[in-house]
Order: C-alpha cells, then sequence, then structure tokens
C-alpha cells in the first residue's frame, strides 16, 4: 500500500497543523487535539499495510526486518529533537527543572514516555508543569504498538502459502472492541491516565488496521467520494465543536476516528481526478512528509518559549513558533530524517540497523541519565545537610508561633530540597482522592479514624488540597472521620454558580453526596480567592452552605492563603543565599477572600485564618523556619501545610471545643 496517497498526505498535513494551532491558540480550535487520534489512524493503517505485504511478499514477517524499517523512520528525527532538548535544558530551564526534564528526555528516547507521565501524574497541558518533551508520550505509543502489532500479526497471519487473513481482520477487530472497551471506562475513571494509555489507545491505531484490512471491499468511486465528504465533515466536527473538558479518548473519540476511517476508505483504490489535483501537490507532499518533525519541534519551542519570557505569549511570539516550527520540521526531514531513512543504511542488514539505532538512542539516553543522576545525587547531599541538627530549632510555622519553645535559624538547608522533585499537583491525585480539572467525577476518600463518632469533610478546590496535611493531622490526633471531596479548579458553592459544565456537575453532585452521606459536624471549606469574587458569590456560597447548617453541622471556611508575587520554585533557587527578594509586602500578599467574608456574616459558619503564620506585620515569606512556604505563587508546599496543624487545631478548638471533647 502507498504511503503517498493523496489522501493521507492531506489528512498528515491538516492534522499537524491542527495541532499547531491548538497548541498555540486553543481557543480558535478548542478540538485540536483530536488530530492526534487522525494520526493513530494513519499509523495503523500504514503499519498493518506493511506487515501484510510482507507476508505476502515473502510468506512470513521478519520481524528485524520490520523493526528496522520502523527504526529508521522514527528513530533519526526524534533523537535529533530530543539532543535540541537537552541542550536548550542547560541553556534554557531553570536548575529546578533539570532532574524533571532529564527524566522525561531519557523515558522519550526508550518509547516509555507515556508511562512515565502516568507514574509522576502529569498534565499534558500548561508551561509550569509541562516539559519540552512532554509530547513524546505519543511516540512512546505508537513504539509499543508496532512491536504488539507485528507480534499479534505474526502470530494471526502464520506463515506459508495459505492465506489467513479472514483470521486476521476478525483478530483485529476483537483487539479493537476490547481497547475501546477498555478506553471508555479508563477515561471515565481516570481521565489524566486515560488519555496517555496505551490500552486506551490501540483501538484507534486498530481502526486503521480494520481499513487496511477490509478496503479492498469497498467499492470504488461511487461511492468513494460521499465517503470521504463525510470523513472529512466528521474531523472538522471534532476540531470545532469538542473540547479539553471532555474524558478523552473515550467514546466521541469515535467521531474523529471515523472520520479518519472514512477518508483513508474512500481512497481506495480510486480517487476523483479533481480531489487529486487539489490534494496532491508539492505544497501538501512536504507539508505531510514533514509533518513528523514538524510535530516534535512545536512543543519544546513552545515550552522553551513560555519558560523563557517574562511576559504571555503574544501573537507576534506564536507566530514566529508556528512559522519556526514548520522551517524546523523541513530542514530535519531534509538534512537528517531522509539521508537516513533513503540512505546507505536502509541498504544494511537489519541487525546493522537496529545495531546503529540502540547506540544513537544510547546517545541521548546516556546523558540525560547521567544529568538525572547528579541532580538526584544533588538532592540527596543536600538533604543530609538539611537534616535538623538540633531539636531546638523551629519547623515551618512554628517560627511564627508565639511561644515556641524552639530558636528559628540558622537552619543547615533549607526543606522541600530546591533542587529536588518540586510537587507539581497535589498528592491527593495520586491517591485517587481528588479530581483534575476536565471531568466532574467526584473522588472521596477517608482519613483520620475512619469509624470516628466525629464526621468532618473537607470540600474544595486545588487550595482546598494544600488544606489537607493539616487537617488529616488534625482529625487522626482528635479521633475524627474525615471525608475529602476536592476537585481542582472548582471551589464548593452553588451548583448554579457560572463555571464550566465539568464543574458544575461536581459540584451538584457534591452537594448530593453530602446530603446522602449526612449529618455532618463540621464541613471545612476552601478557595482560592482570586477567583471566587464574581456577581451573586456571596450568595451562592450562602446557598451552599446553609442546608448544611441547617442539617447541623458546623461551617468553617478556611481564609485563603497569602499569593507571593514570584513563583517560589524558581525564586528559591537564584536567591539561596539571600530569601528576601522572594517575599512579597503583606498588603499586597493578602487578597480580599470573599468566602471569608460571607461565612463570617453567616449564622452557623466561621473563618479560620492561618495568616499570621505565614506572614508577620509587614511581609509574607517564600521560607519559614526552614520549609519553603509555597510550591507556586498560590499554593502551599505539603511540608509548610503540614507544619500548621498545631495552629490550625488550636482555632478548631475554639470554634467547635465538643468535637474535640467528644472524639476525646
Amino acid at each position: 500500500m502507498a504511503t503517498t496517497r493523496p489522501e493521507i498526505l492531506v489528512l498528515r498535513g491538516i492534522a499537524v497543523l491542527a495541532v499547531l494551532t491548538y497548541h498555540l491558540a486553543p481557543t480558535r480550535i478548542p478540538g485540536g487535539f483530536a488530530a492526534l487520534d487522525v494520526f493513530f489512524v494513519i499509523s495503523g493503517y500504514l503499519v498493518t499495510g506493511i506487515l501484510v505485504g510482507m507476508r505476502q511478499r515473502h510468506g512470513r514477517i521478519s520481524f528485524p526486518d520490520y523493526l528496522a524499517r520502523r527504526a529508521r523512520r522514527i528513530l533519526p528525527s526524534a533523537l535529533a529533537v530530543l539532543l535540541a532538548c537537552l541542550v536548550g535544558m542547560f541553556a534554557l530551564a531553570s536548575i529546578v527543572d533539570w532532574g524533571r526534564i532529564s527524566t522525561e528526555i531519557l523515558a522519550s528516547s526508550l518509547f516509555v514516555q507515556n508511562w512515565v507521565l502516568i507514574a509522576s501524574n502529569a498534565a499534558y497541558a500548561g508551561a509550569d508543569t509541562a516539559s519540552p518533551v512532554q509530547h513524546y508520550w505519543t511516540l512512546a505509543v505508537e513504539a509499543q504498538f508496532y512491536v504488539f502489532w507485528a507480534a499479534l500479526l505474526i502470530v494471526l497471519l502464520g506463515r506459508g502459502a495459505v492465506s489467513r487473513e479472514r483470521a486476521a481482520t476478525i483478530g483485529i477487530g476483537v483487539v479493537f472492541a476490547a481497547s475501546l472497551a477498555v478506553s471508555i471506562v479508563w477515561c471515565a475513571i481516570e481521565p489524566a491516565s486515560g488519555y496517555l494509555s496505551t490500552a486506551t489507545r490501540i483501538w484507534e491505531l486498530a481502526a486503521g488496521g480494520l481499513v487496511a484490512m477490509l478496503v479492498r471491499r469497498i467499492p470504488p468511486l461511487r461511492i468513494g467520494v460521499p465517503l470521504a465528504i463525510g470523513g472529512w465533515l466528521l474531523i472538522a466536527a471534532s476540531f470545532a465543536f469538542l473540547d479539553a473538558s471532555m474524558a478523552w479518548p473515550g467514546w466521541l473519540a469515535l467521531i474523529p476516528v471515523a472520520g479518519a476511517v472514512l477518508v483513508i476508505a474512500a481512497g481506495v483504490p480510486v480517487t476523483a481526478v479533481r480531489l487529486r489535483r487539489l490534494t496532491d501537490n508539492a505544497v501538501t507532499r512536504t507539508l505531510a512528509d514533514s509533518s513528523y518533525a514538524i510535530y516534535l519541534w512545536h512543543w519544546p519551542l513552545l515550552v522553551y518559549a513560555e519558560t523563557t519570557l517574562d511576559e504571555p505569549l503574544g501573537a507576534g511570539h506564536k507566530a514566529a513558533i508556528f512559522v519556526g516550527s514548520l522551517l524546523l520540521g523541513w530542514l530535519t526531514t531534509v538534512a537528517v530524517e531522509r539521508p537516513i531513512r533513503f540512505g546507505p543504511l536502509a541498504r544494511s542488514r537489519a541487525v546493522a540497523t537496529l545495531t546503529v539505532g540502540a547506540l544513537a538512542m544510547a546517545m541521548v539516553a546516556l546523558p540525560a541519565g547521567a544529568v538525572r543522576t547528579a541532580m538526584l545525587r544533588t538532592g540527596e547531599l543536600y538533604a543530609e545537610i538539611s537534616v535538623d541538627s538540633s531539636e531546638a530549632l523551629c519547623v515551618g510555622a512554628e517560627a511564627l508561633t508565639a511561644g515556641a519553645d524552639c530558636v528559628d535559624g540558622p537552619y543547615p538547608g533549607l526543606s522541600p530540597d530546591p533542587l529536588g522533585d518540586w510537587e507539581q499537583i497535589s498528592v491527593l491525585h495520586g491517591m485517587g482522592c481528588a479530581t483534575d480539572n476536565v471531568v466532574p467525577t467526584v473522588r472521596s476518600c477517608v482519613f483520620g479514624d475512619p469509624d470516628g463518632d466525629v464526621k468532618v469533610a473537607l470540600v474544595g478546590d486545588s487550595h482546598g488540597m494544600k488544606v489537607w496535611p493539616a487537617l488529616s493531622l488534625v482529625a487522626e490526633d482528635a479521633g475524627w472521620s474525615l471525608h475529602t471531596f476536592l476537585k481542582a479548579q472548582c471551589e464548593y458553592t452553588s451548583p448554579t454558580m457560572d463555571g464550566t459544565d465539568n464543574c458544575r456537575q461536581w459540584r451538584a453532585d457534591v452537594t448530593a453526596q453530602l446530603e446522602a452521606e449526612g449529618p455532618w459536624d463540621l464541613v471545612v471549606t476552601a478557595g482560592a480567592s482570586h477567583v471566587t469574587d464574581r456577581p451573586g458569590a456571596a450568595d451562592a456560597f450562602r446557598a451552599a452552605w446553609t442546608p448544611l447548617i441547617e442539617a447541623g453541622a458546623q461551617v468553617v471556611h478556611m481564609r485563603d492563603v497569602p499569593y507571593l508575587a514570584d513563583d517560589v520554585r524558581f525564586c528559591v533557587v537564584d536567591h539561596l543565599d539571600d530569601l528576601s527578594p522572594c517575599d512579597t509586602p503583606r498588603e499586597t500578599a493578602v487578597l480580599d477572600d470573599i468566602m471569608a467574608t460571607t461565612a463570617s456574616t453567616l449564622p452557623g459558619a466561621s473563618v479560620v485564618d492561618l495568616t499570621d503564620y505565614l506572614c508577620d506585620a509587614d511581609t509574607c515569606f517564600a521560607a519559614i523556619g526552614g520549609v519553603i512556604t509555597h510550591r507556586d505563587g498560590n499554593h502551599l508546599t505539603d511540608e509548610f501545610a503540614r507544619t500548621l496543624a498545631p495552629a490550625l487545631g488550636a482555632q478548631l478548638r475554639v470554634i467547635v471545643p465538643d468535637l474535640f471533647d467528644r472524639a476525646g
């Protein structure tokens, strides 16, 4: 099956342009991420054709020859961009991120990046958390598919003259159905890992494989054009009407996958002459041939631009990234991929090709691994000097606690390790006890004493997740049963308040669950103050809290934390000898909190304010008592949050003393 069919060329070109546009201007094409699903269908179609063609020509599938062919296709550009990203890391990235970036470069060179991201609970968005090679998860999925697919078809197609294509088609269909079912269930339960998993993506590649096995039975031109039009309409609808809040690739991914399938099927065995003239031209071929390298380049250009500029990317910056991606992709294809893919190495034995490929991978993996090891060792050495050598030293919030029996420094080092693996999202996500910002699923967990007589609920957004380290210690000490209801970027208020659809659904479901699992003795709420002051916010909060109060609960709102001017991750590393540039004046850092104001005027509700344990009369600090306070500008580190437990417990004892007496 020819890989230069105009339909596939156009699919590749449109898909890579959609990805670039989506990452640079997501509001312009909200469903642009579905272009990756189109790419997977194309890959499944082509790889299946290669394997079937090998079986037809030689009576068997040569696994080494097949792997050598795949290596010549994907390794040259992939490794060239990884080397550039490694160099860029030293020149453009903060040393804070070297350990994480080098780990991901190592994983990408070994084509296991998707599983590393899953293990680290990384989100595939946002310049503050993204690495320049995060997009290599797609290559990892494809590389894992290549090996699995070859092994599967070797078994299904067998050897010799007897044709077993029908059995192979049935087998591919079974894999398609099984993976689709896994995708629908997995992405509904855990969308972040489901998005990156090979198991949830194989059905998309298998869909292309089914086309490769069945297209010879589809009538040509008479129905080909309507099929192509229908396919393009489905792809266009995916780009225009889907958005990142949907669990993906769940059942909705059938839309772009079906579109790609129809477009490919419609072009077999003949394409309308007018369509061929429109699609088969020099521009389309160049864009399609370079699409792989363009995809590889666009993300590191975007990430490094966002991390090095002191201002949000403007239209000029984005245009430069767009054009730069196209140019670098074309140059890499012409100067790196083609000479290796079609040069002398293409005529070498498979063993020689695979040996060269392994050595090339080692050229990336070894230096990336060395940097990773060095950063880990640096963290170990820092941890050794950071060990508290004196019991008299204050730890965290103790340093601002009146009458504390400890000394505020000097400290041998800071904790957590400034050069270590900084927390990017709450540990609760990894525990399955918090909802991300993509789906409305309520994820509740119980801490403290599950059978405790006092029932406490913690409800809120990512700032509520930062209350959990302290409140869980209070609950454990008091013997409370602490239940968490937390979702990123979604404060707890009336379900009717504005916000995303999945946030409103989460609020409604949490409201119903709180009612069903009540009565509650105490409900603790927390939210980001910079997003809650919207029209009607006070009424919406009262509407959410009043039913809880009427049912017998005491509502306590945690006043929001101070907001530091700089991202503490980077500022601390740049000013280890003097952290004062990382501090922020109190009058600037402490924002108005409409939730606290509302709670203070609502009978049955109270406010806990821990600001004085993060700030003195004039300044809010980046580090207190040897512990770094914030992980960015407005989220506490878990380590510092735990040091707030005594202060939190003391204020709660004043508000709900009977709950401590009952538990005791």
